[in-house]
């Protein structure tokens, strides 16, 4: 009888163990969340409070590349505000995506599939195209074609005295 009170505790003790070990792992997890090349998860949660810029781009596109130059500076310059993601519009796999990604020196984040249905992006119908979305999530701009550094300045000048918060 002993032996079985014991053997129950045991069980008792490995079953709480274990539940505490299952629930200690939960935690909120972003379900908009999308890899990088790099394996970084991006998700539209931690992207909150800052600016960010979705540029759709092709290896073919020749604006595109222009658009990539000046996205780099652009993220340089607003660091601590605004974040630049690139999204290839042709989905190539990660191994075509890296190397594309490298030699077209991209140094901001690219990420590996398309986040159009779960950040609720509009279709892209062409490239380079650019989507701004606000520091509280919204899409509040599209941006077709061919931009310069100076000119997504402006966009994000004239954006952040428009949606100004307080």
């Amino acid at each position: 009888m002993e032996a079985e009170r014991i053997q129950m505790i045991r069980n008792w003790l490995v079953l709480t163990i274990m539940c505490a070990l299952c629930l200690g792992g939960c935690h909120k997890s972003d379900k908009t969340a999308v890899k990088s090349i790099d394996g970084q998860n991006i998700g539209l949660q931690q992207l909150r409070g800052k600016w960010v810029f979705v540029n759709y781009w092709a290896t073919w596109c020749q604006g595109c590349l222009n658009d990539i130059a000046a996205l780099k500076k652009f993220a340089a310059q607003n660091g601590n505000s605004v974040v630049v993601l690139g999204v290839n519009y042709d989905q190539l796999a990660n191994p075509e995506l890296k190397a594309a990604a490298t030699r077209w020196s991209i140094t901001y984040p690219v990420l590996v599939k398309d986040p159009q249905r779960l950040w609720g992006l509009p279709d892209v119908d062409l490239v380079p195209t650019t989507f701004v979305i606000n520091p509280q999530g919204k899409v509040v701009k599209t941006i077709l074609g061919t931009e310069t550094t100076a000119s997504f300045n402006r966009t994000l000048s004239d954006l952040e005295a428009t949606y100004k918060i307080g």
